[in-house]
């Protein structure tokens, strides 16, 4: 393959996202799409919430599931639900319920005052920089359970077409992906992910003439890609003006966060032999962390 001068190749991956502390974790998750993990320092965390949250951006919050006790005889678990689909019972207990932040957030604002604060108390006391605090007596509804155990964020490198794919599963995921409006590809460089037969494939295609002829027609459109971006930065064009010229396989960051349930749905679809061979290669990364992840859990 000849040298390209304005992009460089690079191959998919996906790592589990492992950092204990909620706070720390959601800043990393957060700095994927601004690509800021440079600015990670003592306190950037508060801040960087703090910031997000002010602009509404609650999608952020969606990455950390909790347990909630009930503990109230007048509010069911079934009742919590009504109000809100992206909650959900847990598997074996009856008064326990589950979702991420942003879905007891969302539930707060939609419950009776006296309940809501009561639930918001409850949260503050474990996530002070997301959940507000009362000037109310606690009545003791609920038990903060801690965090669930059956659900994973993983890092995923790939193409843009991929997680075009990616995202159109919503039951029980999550996502937050590297923002081509804030990241300048002028001074970060432009990445670029193979198409499948070319490499990195499940299927071990040797590459014909005909796949050499494609993959130079490819390579031509890569490298005018990358200029033609570069040239609008120079311009003076905006990077969220110039990623218009960007193509479908510019690398991409995302952090998928979804309940065991969901992955597994996920893996039956886009593991299939009929999915598409870039996201077959992610599916397959993921189904394998999972299994090693639940298998260490359950012993």
């Amino acid at each position: 393959m000849s040298e390209q001068k304005h992009y460089v190749l690079i191959e998919p991956s996906v790592v589990p996202i492992m950092e204990p502390n909620t706070l720390l974790r959601l800043e990393q998750i957060i700095g994927t799409a601004y690509k800021s993990e440079d600015k990670i320092c003592p306190g950037s965390a508060e801040r960087l919430i703090k910031a997000v949250l002010n602009r509404k951006h609650y999608s952020c919050i969606e990455h950390i599931y909790i347990k909630l006790r009930i503990k109230a005889a007048c509010i069911t678990v079934n009742d919590m639900i009504l109000m809100n689909p992206f909650l959900f019972k847990h598997d074996t207990e009856s008064f326990m319920i589950v979702g991420n932040l942003r879905a007891f957030k969302d539930y707060i604002a939609k419950m009776p005052v006296t309940v809501g604060r009561e639930l918001s108390n409850t949260l503050h006391t474990v996530f002070p920089d997301i959940f507000e605090s009362f000037d109310i007596t606690l009545m003791n509804f609920f038990e903060y359970a801690g965090e669930y155990e059956y659900y994973s964020s993983y890092r995923i490198i790939t193409d843009r077409g991929c997680t075009h794919e990616a995202v159109r599963h919503r039951n029980e995921c999550s996502y937050t992906q590297e923002s081509t409006r804030y990241c300048d590809y002028g001074k970060k460089g432009i990445q670029i992910c193979l198409p499948d037969p070319f490499s990195w494939s499940p299927s071990n295609h040797e590459m014909t003439e005909n796949d050499a002829a494609i993959l130079k027609v490819w390579e031509k459109h890569m490298e005018a890609c990358s200029i033609a971006y570069n040239d609008m930065l120079k311009l003076g064009a905006s990077p969220q003006m110039a990623r218009s010229v960007l193509p479908n396989s510019l690398k991409t960051e995302i952090v998928m966060t979804a309940t065991r349930e969901a992955f597994r749905h996920f893996i039956g679809l886009r593991s299939a032999e009929d999915a598409h061979p870039q996201i077959q290669i992610i599916s397959n990364m993921i189904a394998k962390l999972e299994e090693e992840k639940y298998k260490v859990l359950n012993t």
